[in-house]
């Protein structure tokens, strides 16, 4: 099973668009693109390590932006 970033967005309470960025910068693994619609796709396995990661960082995202 998959994971699309809407549904990452609301599993760690962030943006799409904050996603996309994170992901641009590396913080978070880039995703599979689904061959026909070209979707972003996150394994479950992503997904829990995403959701570890960006846990602890909940309250002060700044963190991230340094």
């Amino acid at each position: 099973m998959y994971v699309t970033i809407g549904e990452l967005a609301r599993l760690v309470h962030r943006h799409p668009d904050t996603l996309r960025d994170y992901e641009r910068r590396g913080i978070i693994p880039p995703a599979a693109r689904d061959p026909i619609n070209r979707f972003r796709l996150w394994s479950e396995e992503e997904v829990e390590d995403i959701l570890k990661k960006l846990s602890p960082c909940q309250e002060n995202d700044a963190k991230l932006l340094n």
